[in-house]
């Protein structure tokens, strides 16, 4: 369910000026690469 509401907001921002959409995506993506690579380091080293 959230993956629906996030999808409709990006679009929305999309609609409204990509360059938002875009951003978004990004600070999104940043934040999941930095909370996730402790754990991904951790289960690949072991």
């Amino acid at each position: 369910m959230l993956a629906v509401g996030y999808h409709h907001f990006a679009w929305l921002l999309f609609v409204l000026d990509p360059r938002w959409s875009c951003r978004f995506n990004a600070d999104f993506e940043d934040h999941a690469e930095h909370s996730y690579s402790p754990c991904t380091a951790a289960s690949s080293s072991g």
